[in-house]
Parts: C-alpha cells; sequence; structure tokens
C-alpha cells in the first residue's frame, strides 16, 4: 500500500517478505503481463494513456519533432515504409525492444502485417506534409527535383528556415511550414538539404511515382510522358512501337525518346532500361513496368 493507504495497484500479486522487500512469482508475472497486454489492446493508438501515444512521445521529445524522428530513428534504410522486424530492431537501439509488440499492436489494430507507415505513427504531422505535398503535386506535378531546384532559388545547396516558409507560403501551402522543415532538417542545425528534401517523396501519398522514384530519370521520364499520353500503352504507341514488338535496342530507344521531345537524359534511361532487363536490349516487358512505376527502384539517381 501507498503511505495514504490506497492499494498501489498489482499489489495483490505481490507477497511481502520483509520491511522492504517484495517478492513475485513468476506465474503472477505473467498474470499480470497478461493484463497490461489486455489493458493496451483497449486503447486506440491515439490515446493518450496508450503504449503507442508514449512511445510517440518518447520520439517527440528525443527529436523534436516525430517526422525527423522517424527517419533518424525508426525509417532507418531510409524507404518510407518500416518492417515489423525493422521496427523491432529500432525500438532495441531506443531501449524500448520489449514494447515494440505492443507499440505495432496499439498502431495496427486490425492485424495487419504490411510495413508501418509514417501517418499510422504521427497522424498530425502526416496531414500537414500531406498538404504540402499536395501543394507540390499542383505546383510542379511532384517533381522534387524541379520544387527542390524553385526552393534552393539562389543555388547555395540548402535551404534556411525562412527561405523554405517564405517559399511555401508563395506557392500557397497554409499548413505548418515551420513544424515540417523542423522534420525534415535531419541535421537540426536549421538548414535543409536536398536529400532532406526528397525524403518528401518517401513519407508521402501523393508521389504519383511510387514511393522509391522521386527523381532522376524515370521521374522526368514519367513527368513527360503524363504531359503527352493519357497512359502507358500511349506513350509507347506515341513512340512508334508496334504492339508485336518485344524489344528495343539502347540506342534505339533513345533516339526515339529524343525525336518525340524529351529533354532529360534519353540515353541513360534507355541504359538503365536495359539493366532492369537483364540485357542488352530493352525489353518492352520491362520498359512497360518501369514507366507504371512497378520497378521504379532501379532508377534512383544513385548510380
Amino acid at each position: 500500500r501507498a503511505s495514504s493507504g490506497t492499494p498501489v495497484p498489482g499489489a495483490e500479486l505481490l507477497t511481502a517478505v520483509g520491511p522492504e522487500v517484495l517478492e513475485i512469482s513468476l506465474a503472477q508475472f505473467r498474470r499480470f503481463e497478461a493484463r497490461v497486454v489486455a489493458a493496451n489492446a483497449s486503447l486506440s493508438a491515439a490515446d493518450g494513456g496508450s503504449v503507442a501515444s508514449r512511445f510517440s512521445r518518447q520520439l517527440r521529445q528525443s527529436r523534436g519533432t516525430l517526422l525527423r524522428a522517424w527517419r533518424l530513428d525508426v525509417d532507418l534504410h531510409g524507404t518510407g515504409r518500416v518492417a515489423f522486424a525493422d521496427f523491432t530492431n529500432a525500438c532495441r537501439k531506443l531501449g524500448g525492444n520489449a514494447q515494440a509488440r505492443l507499440v505495432w499492436d496499439c498502431l495496427r489494430k486490425e492485424g495487419r502485417t504490411t510495413p508501418l507507415e509514417f501517418h499510422e505513427l504521427a497522424a498530425e504531422e502526416a496531414e500537414n506534409l500531406e498538404g504540402f505535398a499536395q501543394v507540390l503535386l499542383g505546383s510542379h506535378g511532384f517533381n522534387l527535383e524541379s520544387a527542390w531546384r524553385y526552393f534552393d532559388d539562389s543555388r547555395q545547396n540548402y535551404v534556411t528556415l525562412q527561405e523554405f516558409e517564405a517559399a511555401a507560403r508563395r506557392l500557397g501551402f497554409e499548413g505548418d511550414a515551420r513544424l515540417l522543415f523542423r522534420g525534415l532538417d535531419s541535421g537540426g542545425l536549421g538548414r535543409m538539404l536536398r536529400d532532406d528534401f526528397l525524403y518528401l517523396g518517401k513519407v508521402s501519398s501523393q508521389n504519383p511515382f511510387g514511393r522509391q522514384v522521386t527523381a532522376g530519370p524515370l521521374a522526368e521520364l514519367v513527368m513527360f510522358m503524363r504531359r503527352e499520353a493519357v497512359n502507358v500503352d500511349d506513350f509507347v504507341s506515341k513512340l512508334g512501337i508496334g504492339a508485336c514488338q518485344t524489344e528495343i535496342a539502347v540506342n534505339d530507344l533513345a533516339a526515339r525518346l529524343t525525336a518525340i521531345g524529351f529533354e532529360g537524359d534519353a540515353l541513360r534511361v534507355a541504359a538503365r532500361a536495359a539493366r532492369s532487363s537483364g540485357g542488352a536490349h530493352v525489353t518492352m516487358e520491362a520498359f512497360r513496368a518501369l514507366l507504371s512505376g512497378e520497378k521504379g527502384r532501379e532508377f534512383n539517381d544513385v548510380g
């Protein structure tokens, strides 16, 4: 009992063996653990007393914003999505390995096993981020390279908070630009870098290219395709590639892309498409998959 005489929660599980020593059996501990799990299951992730909310508060206190904590402490592979095994590893590094399953189950009441996404952990910050992403979709077609050049108009390779807020306002963003900047500023030094900005493409649902492709040759090509044609089939037809054609040479594809007005690096696009096809030629099956975003990971700006 507490000094006031009020029973201490769970005290019925404890057996006094001395004036200052309390003992609990393994069976009693298991029953207590089961009660904690059951209590956690009854709370929604948004409930302030839930284990998920406590986890979120810990992250926010550590990094200032949940987006910054998600990127630095949870999304260890930088993909924008976190599998349970990776989530467990992240919790272990944060000192809460034993709570990983409790937090996961609290966030996933329906029992889904697909990778965790940012909006599930931080609904309010995610809503703010998606509002900004919607603005970029309207102003730059979510071409983050183009949008970055707009924000970094002085070409200093970083953007300050004041510059970010001013540019966001010019684009019509009415959300909390300061909160978003603090979340994306991975270094915490008040300077957002290009890679910080491009991380938007990993966590936003507004990305029309899928969450792996936000910049580079495929992003430019897909943007061009969307301006020129309605869908992949129309675009392939515009290139003069017949429905029965199964592959095309790299130089031929590059020449056709240039001929229809693609101003990006056509040869680089074609070469990477061939690499994705596994040979010296580009298979139309692989090319269609790349255009539709099914194999977009291969077109990152790296390499």
